[in-house]
């Protein structure tokens, strides 16, 4: 993939690289931009994405087990006939019977989320790939390494160094309109030389 200029960051942007319009940044391997957190999910939070869904659908099952086990050791103890254990078992654990079917509505949303983000992590491929079918095949992604690989690599990987440099500081004559922007940026390769020089000696 060639390298295109950000007219609002001003750099090229690297293959997988995305600008999102909400954040108003460049995101490496944007995924989404999720309403709910409030954040763009890409490459260096995409794990702790993944994380959050799998535990919010375990702990969903967790509440579901829990609610279930109160209504029948309600009904257990109340015994006698149908009509009193259901009466019973809709009194004394309605609080029960309420957080119940509220965790089976969440562990069906967020399971099909779930269940999308680890096909999309069979696929090698992201949201952003996937809804515009840049690859309707995965093996023909540059970006293909195999499901477990890649799965590893997502979830378990190191971090890329980060293209912003936290330790420089701005000077206070710094003025954002003084930027010049190329009106035609010609294609260059990604990443620059001198990028691998300062990620080497930092």
């Amino acid at each position: 993939e060639e390298s295109k200029w950000c007219e609002t960051c001003c750099f090229y942007r690297p293959p997988r690289v995305v600008h999102c319009g909400i954040c108003s940044n460049c995101v490496e391997d944007f995924d989404h931009h999720c309403p709910w957190l409030g954040n763009c999910i890409g490459r260096r939070n995409y794990r702790f994405y993944l994380y959050f869904i799998w535990v919010v659908s375990i702990f969903c099952l967790f509440i579901v087990g829990a609610s279930v086990w109160h209504v029948v050791i309600i009904c257990i103890d109340f015994g006698g006939d149908f009509e009193n254990v259901v009466y019973h078992a809709f009194v004394y654990s309605s609080c029960s019977w309420v957080l119940g079917l509220y965790a089976a509505i969440v562990f069906v949303l967020n399971g099909i989320l779930v269940v999308y983000h680890t096909r999309l992590l069979y696929r090698n491929q992201t949201t952003y790939e996937f809804i515009r079918n840049k690859y309707p095949v995965p093996s023909t992604s540059p970006f293909y390494v195999g499901p477990l690989k890649y799965a590893f690599f997502k979830c378990c990987g190191s971090y890329r160094w980060n293209f912003v440099d936290r330790r420089e500081w701005i000077s206070t004559s710094y003025d954002l309109n003084s930027l010049e922007r190329e009106a035609d940026p010609p294609n260059r390769t990604w990443p620059p030389p001198s990028a691998h020089s300062t990620s080497s000696t930092t």
